[in-house]
């Protein structure tokens, strides 16, 4: 393998990491300063616990989206092909009987 490949698939990693370490925190972080705001207006004391685990929730379902996008994408066969038209005659062929 040559030092393109090397570097071009270390800077692919870093990459796929990096977003979802974005994909983690930005959500977290959000759901936590909303939960925070709620909590300072409404006086209360648990927005904020349960804004920040609908953020982790929700941050941990983007990530694993986005990783199982990339498997899926580095797995999937070279010459498969996907018509995205397929079986569309046979639908509207039933709706005009």
């Amino acid at each position: 393998m040559s030092k393109s490949d090397d570097f071009k698939k270390n800077a692919m990693a870093f990459t796929l990491i990096l977003q979802l370490g974005i994909a983690v925190m930005v959500p977290t972080f959000l759901c936590l300063a909303v939960g925070i705001w709620l909590d300072i207006r409404l006086e209360t004391t648990w927005w904020s616990i349960v804004l920040t685990l609908l953020g982790i929730a929700g941050g941990a379902l983007s990530a694993y989206r986005m990783v199982r996008g990339q498997v899926h994408v580095k797995h999937r066969p070279k010459d498969e092909t996907y018509d995205l038209m397929e079986g569309w005659d046979d639908l509207t062929d039933e709706m005009e009987k």
